[in-house]
């Protein structure tokens, strides 16, 4: 099965984040728990420059994240981006041989914004590899499903249009909407986080009753 867990990253996850307003934050890439503050990690730096993009038609950014083996640490590529207002950054780790998992983390002088702690405008996205039937809580409530069809069982043809597919499960007052998502391995499920802070999502440590 896979590993479901938005405050640990791993190469399946990515983290999105849309920037509304202007604003230039320090960030970390970091293994540290949340509640510490990284004390040997480099910074990373975003600036939020005034933009004429509505929400939703801003440019994508893609930071690419690398985990470093000598100084057992994540580096962030480019180290520092210059995006507009309503622009979207993607944070993704393609390879973690060795690594463990990370969180991103930053604070402006307007705001903040944590994979951590999903909150307004944020995204998290899991690939899913394996098949199987996967229940998932939000911020460690509820019981909701992910089910993830075997893709060898398809006619390739309906399992390519499927994979290209990315479902949208959007997350209000702390209730995903769909409750259940059906897909097939190698798809992608992107959380969309509506207004909330301190969102968490996170496979249910305990397993299904029968039946469900």
């Amino acid at each position: 099965m896979d590993f479901l867990d938005s405050r640990h990253l791993t190469n399946h996850d990515s983290f999105v984040q849309l920037f509304p307003a202007s604003d230039v934050f320090e960030y970390f890439v970091t293994s540290v728990p949340a509640a510490m503050t990284p004390q040997h990690e480099p910074k990373f730096y975003l600036e939020v420059k005034p933009g004429t993009a509505q929400k939703g038609e801003g440019r994508q950014h893609v930071v690419k994240v690398v985990w470093d083996p000598r100084a057992m640490t994540f580096t962030a590529d480019p180290p520092r981006l210059e995006i507009a207002q309503n622009d979207f950054v993607t944070w993704h780790c393609d390879r973690m041989i060795g690594s463990p998992p990370y969180s991103v983390r930053g604070r402006g002088q307007q705001g903040s914004f944590s994979s951590a702690s999903l909150g307004p405008h944020a995204a998290f996205m899991h690939f899913f590899l394996e098949a199987g039937r996967y229940a998932y809580q939000v911020n460690g409530a509820g019981v909701f499903i992910v089910e993830v069809l075997d893709h060898r069982r398809m006619d390739p043809e309906v399992y390519a249009k499927r994979a290209a597919d990315a479902p949208l499960v959007q997350i209000r007052r702390a209730r995903p909407d769909p409750r259940e998502v059906e897909i097939v391995a190698g798809q992608t499920v992107v959380w969309l986080i509506d207004e909330e802070q301190g969102i968490t999502i996170a496979l249910n440590p305990q397993p299904l009753p029968p039946g469900e």
